[in-house]
């Protein structure tokens, strides 16, 4: 990742907001107007493709970017999206939408809080035990 040094003032709030131990700039270095991430953050990332329409639970993710793809999908294949989505979180974990996507009809409202509606973030909820 290779990102402007104006984006990353931004990005470094919301590092801290979302309880970063440590100073966003440990994680990159500057040269003229950008930044390079470190390569060493890549090797925790897997990036990986998926057929939303046929595959099943594809692991325990902490983050699922998804935008501007259900926008074509009829409501029923955007509802069992959304619940292989949920079913592949991670509690806690985040989901990120296109801006015009949403959770509703999917009957997965509950499962998710809101983040950023603007930008669609939503976050799993945390199962509730009994005491």
């Amino acid at each position: 990742g290779i990102y402007s040094i104006e984006a990353v003032k931004q990005y470094g709030d919301n590092y801290r907001r979302a309880g970063g131990r440590h100073s966003l700039s440990d994680y990159f270095t500057a040269r003229y107007d950008s930044v390079i991430m470190e390569q060493r953050l890549k090797r925790n990332i897997v990036f990986a493709d998926h057929d939303l329409a046929t595959d099943q639970v594809f692991g325990e993710m902490h983050v699922i970017l998804c935008r501007n793809v259900l926008i074509y999908f009829d409501r029923a294949l955007q509802a069992r999206v959304i619940r292989l989505f949920s079913d592949s979180l991670d509690m806690g974990g985040y989901l990120c939408l296109g801006t015009k996507e949403s959770l509703r009809f999917s009957g997965q409202e509950e499962t998710f809080d809101v983040i950023n509606t603007p930008l669609r973030i939503f976050r799993k909820r945390q199962l509730l035990h009994n005491a």
